[in-house]
């Protein structure tokens, strides 16, 4: 019996030695993986931080974004009325340009009528305004070049 005491003995001392070991030995791996489970803890509290910042600086661009796309419209809007009221001006300096041209077409055959009368009647009082304005210089007479007189001249009477 002694020798199965003694083995017993020798037995469960090894015993308390492995497990002495696998104690010490659990405790690292346990603290290591209390180690890494706070660095993961943090890293996540990190992420968490930068995803709060991103979510500030995504809402603020948008803002951002959302006023310029209003500026946009309202330059749009702008342009677009600026567009007519050029549109619009063009369309009243046609019309003006062709009524120009209708009064100049006027002026030219009252100044052709004009001259008519004052060919034909050289006591008319009108008839130094007309023959200077179309170069006559004597009644009846042939032509001379004298520089004419512009037409709002005539029409104001200067001579």
């Amino acid at each position: 019996m002694w020798p199965v005491r003694v083995q017993l003995k020798e037995m469960q001392s090894r015993l308390d030695e492995a497990e002495s070991a696998a104690s010490k030995g659990g405790k690292k791996m346990i603290q290591k993986l209390e180690t890494r489970v706070h660095e993961l803890e943090s890293i996540v509290e990190s992420e968490q931080r930068r995803t709060v910042e991103s979510d500030k600086n995504m809402r603020k661009h948008e803002k951002r974004v959302s006023e310029l796309m209003a500026q946009l419209d309202e330059s749009r809007r702008s342009h677009d009325q600026y567009r007519d009221a050029v549109d619009q001006l063009e369309t009243k300096i046609k019309t003006f340009k062709r009524q120009a041209e209708e009064a100049v077409s006027r002026c030219s055959r009252y100044a052709v009528s004009l001259c008519r009368m004052c060919r034909t009647a050289p006591d008319n009082p009108q008839y130094e305004i007309c023959a200077r304005h179309v170069g006559i210089t004597k009644p009846y007479s042939t032509v001379t070049l004298v520089p004419p007189m512009s037409t709002m001249d005539v029409w104001h009477g200067i001579t």
